[in-house]
């Protein structure tokens, strides 16, 4: 098996042939012009947010979230209590 193995080698090895060309011989490829990408667009700022009118604080209903935690039916309630509904 062995000499198998080395009559193999031998003639594998003889089919072999050496690198004519290495990358230290081999021209440099032609450089292409640099790809030119245009520049994105620019995007118009958004517009001012208009100025709305401020209600007086009497005129105000208290903001859920913005109280303490309280459920709404309470709110809405003492909202009518003030107004004089009930």
């Amino acid at each position: 098996m062995r000499e198998r193995i080395a009559r193999f080698m031998v003639r594998w090895l003889g089919t072999l042939r050496p690198v004519v060309l290495s990358h230290l011989t081999m021209p440099e490829p032609p450089r292409s012009a640099p790809v030119r990408v245009p520049a994105p667009a620019r995007v118009p700022a958004a517009p001012p947010t208009p100025c709305l009118p401020r209600l007086p604080v009497g005129e105000r209903f208290p903001i859920a979230w913005d109280t303490d935690p309280v459920p709404l039916y309470i709110l809405q309630h003492e909202r009518l209590r003030t107004l004089g509904v009930r």
